[in-house]
């Protein structure tokens, strides 16, 4: 139970200073959370939309991390799919016993099934047209708290979307790996941007557009990457993640992918050892 409350206490400040003044019981939300069970329904059928296979059980692992996505809004903005499937290649390489699993109430089965195809990814989903795991848990409105960081048991051990925040991530590799996680900033650096906004123009709908970012290391350490979180799915940012000498360059290769016309302005947080990390970049244009 000291574990709990301390993950919790942790949780809540992270989260608060994510979210500053917007909301005053964000605490006590956390707390009214923190070690409350999950319940799954009775039948509940997950598929890899990338391949011919299902399956119909919650299965078994030391920890579970669940998220809800509903029909509200821009699906693949808040899916992120790219970035999952950076995060669960993290977790496999750290040889975690951690089972994802996706539950979305579509409001367009097929919309949504393409999206998975596109984005290669091939983890379970279970299609919720029903929406039964919502109403059996009542979950927040607010799709940030719609991720969950379970035990064994299905108790909440953690409430936040690690592909939507990197300190969220953080929080929950340290509760993966029980506090062993390094830290990563602690020889920090100073770089040089040489434009944080770049505008993309005029682009047809579903044409792709791509850019470069070069980030210039000028500070006494080399440039370590932590994470990389765009404000969309439809912004893929590439990278070479190996340490930055002093005096070079990192290069960030932005790919935009539209997929509804009109004026677009996506933003891009670069997790690195810097004082002033994250660093914020924007792409912007408009799709006719």
């Amino acid at each position: 139970m000291k574990v709990k409350i301390i993950v919790c206490c942790v949780l809540a400040l992270i989260l608060l200073s994510c979210l500053g003044s917007r909301d005053n019981s964000t605490e006590k939300f956390i707390v009214e959370w923190e070690g409350k069970e999950i319940i799954f329904p009775e039948k509940t059928q997950f598929a890899l939309y990338g391949k011919d296979f299902a399956f119909d059980t919650i299965p078994d692992a030391e920890f579970k991390i669940i998220t809800y996505v509903d029909s509200i809004g821009c699906a693949s903005c808040k899916l992120r799919l790219p970035s999952w499937i950076d995060f669960i290649a993290q977790l496999d390489t750290m040889k975690l016993n951690v089972q994802i699993l996706f539950f979305l109430h579509p409001f367009n089965s097929r919309e949504l099934k393409a999206i998975l195809r596109r984005d290669n990814f091939n983890y379970p989903v279970c299609m919720d047209t029903k929406d039964e795991l919502n109403k059996l848990n009542h979950f927040p409105q607010d799709f940030h708290f719609q991720t969950f960081l379970l035990n064994r048991n299905n108790e909440v051990l953690a409430i936040g979307n690690p592909v939507h925040n990197y300190r969220i991530k953080e929080l929950y590799l340290k509760i993966l790996l029980k506090g062993g996680l390094e830290d990563k900033t602690s020889d920090q650096t100073t770089v040089e941007v040489a434009n944080s906004t770049v505008n993309l123009g005029r682009l047809k709908k579903e044409q792709e557009k791509d850019t470069v970012i070069y980030i210039k290391n000028v500070g006494p350490n080399k440039l370590v990457v932590l994470d990389i979180i765009a404000s969309c799915g439809c912004t893929i940012v590439e990278c070479d993640r190996v340490p930055v000498a002093q005096g070079e360059k990192l290069a960030l290769k932005i790919v935009y992918k539209p997929d509804n016309k009109g004026y677009f302005n996506k933003s891009i947080n670069l997790y690195c050892n810097v004082p002033s990390s994250p660093i914020s970049l924007q792409v912007l244009g408009n799709v006719e």
